[in-house]
C-alpha cells in the first residue's frame, strides 16, 4: 500500500500498541496483529511488552522494516528505519528516524515508563490528590519520564524535522481527569514542548475521553495511560483510541481478535 498523500505532503498513522506479554494472551497473535495493521491502515507502530521479538517477525510478514530491543519496545515501520537505537539508560524506550517519501524524515520514539504503584489505584482508595500527585513525583515513572527527555532533548532542538513520542505512560493525564491532580508525567511531556495529539484534536475530554485502559478490564479506573506526542511540522489530522471488534474481557481473552488489553492511541498526521 502506498503512502497516503496530501497534495505532495506525506500523510501517515502511527499508532502505539501493548502486546500484551508478547501475545501471549491471544490465540494466534501474529496473524491477528497483521490482520490489525492491514485492515486498519496503519503505517507506523510503537510497540511495548514485545519480549524483545515480536517487532521483527511481524515486520517480515508485512514486508515492512523493523527495530526490536531486549527491553521489550520496539518499532515496525512502512517506512525504511536508519539511526535505530536505545538510548536511555533504565528507561525502555528506543528511537528511529523513518525515512518518509520526498526526501522528508521524522524521528520517532517509542517507550514505556514503569506500571508500579499507579496513581488512580491510590485515588480510588482514599488517598487525597495531593498525596498521589506528590507519590507521582517520587515516583520511578517520573524519572524514567525525565530521563526520556534528556535523551530526547536534542531531537526536541531540531525543529526542522518532525518528533513523535509514542509511549505506555502508566499515567492519566492532567489534561483530562476531573482532579486535582497535576499528573506529572504528561505535565513534564508538555514542558518540553511536546503535543498531545489526541487532546488536541479533542479538546473536550468528557465528550472524548479517548480511554486506552482497559477494553478487557471493566472493573479498572478508565484513563487514557498511552498516548501519542508531537512537535515540529506535522499536522493532526485524526486522533482515536482503537480497539476492534468487542473483545471478551479477563480471563477468557484466547479467542479475541482485539490483541491486547490496553486500547491503542492512533494519530494521522500530515508532514507539512
Amino acid at each position: 500500500m502506498p503512502v497516503r498523500a496530501a497534495g505532495s505532503r506525506p500523510r501517515l498513522t502511527i499508532a502505539s500498541l501493548n502486546l500484551w506479554d508478547a501475545g501471549t494472551h491471544i490465540d494466534g497473535p501474529a496473524e491477528k496483529l497483521a490482520r490489525l495493521v492491514l485492515g486498519q491502515g496503519l503505517d507506523v507502530l510503537a510497540l511495548q511488552e514485545t519480549g524483545g521479538t515480536s517487532a521483527k517477525p511481524l515486520a517480515d510478514a508485512l514486508g515492512w522494516h523493523a527495530y526490536d530491543t531486549p527491553a521489550g519496545v520496539g518499532i515496525v515501520s512502512r517506512f525504511p528505519l536508519t539511526d535505530a537505537a536505545a538510548p536511555v539508560v533504565d528507561v525502555p524506550a528506543v528511537a528511529a528516524t523513518l525515512q518518509l517519501p520526498g526526501g522528508r524524515r521524522l524521528r520517532l520514539w517509542a517507550a514505556q515508563l514503569d506500571e508500579a504503584a499507579y496513581g488512580p489505584y491510590a485515588l480510588r482508595d482514599g488517598r487525597t490528590p495531593a498525596e498521589v500527585e506528590a507519590a507521582e513525583r517520587a515516583s520511578l515513572r517520573h524519572r524514567q519520564a525525565t530521563a526520556l527527555l534528556t535523551a530526547m532533548k536534542g531531537d526536541l532542538a531540531a525543529r526542522s524535522t518532525p518528533v513523535v513520542l509514542a509511549a505506555g505512560l502508566a499515567s492519566p493525564s492532567h489534561l483530562d481527569r476531573a482532579t486535582k491532580v497535576r499528573w506529572p508525567v504528561t505535565v513534564a511531556l508538555a514542558s518540553a514542548g511536546l503535543h498531545d495529539a489526541f487532546r488536541e484534536a479533542h479538546p473536550n475530554p468528557s465528550r472524548e475521553p479517548g480511554t486506552t485502559w482497559s477494553p478487557v478490564r471493566p472493573d479498572e479506573p478508565r484513563d487514557r495511560v498511552d498516548q501519542v506526542q508531537y512537535t515540529g511540522p506535522l499536522r493532526v489530522e485524526a486522533a482515536y483510541a482503537l480497539c476492534t471488534g468487542w473483545p471478551k474481557p479477563v480471563p477468557d481473552t484466547a479467542a479475541n481478535g482485539w490483541p491486547s488489553d490496553h486500547a491503542a492511541p492512533a494519530v494521522t498526521f500530515t508532514v507539512r
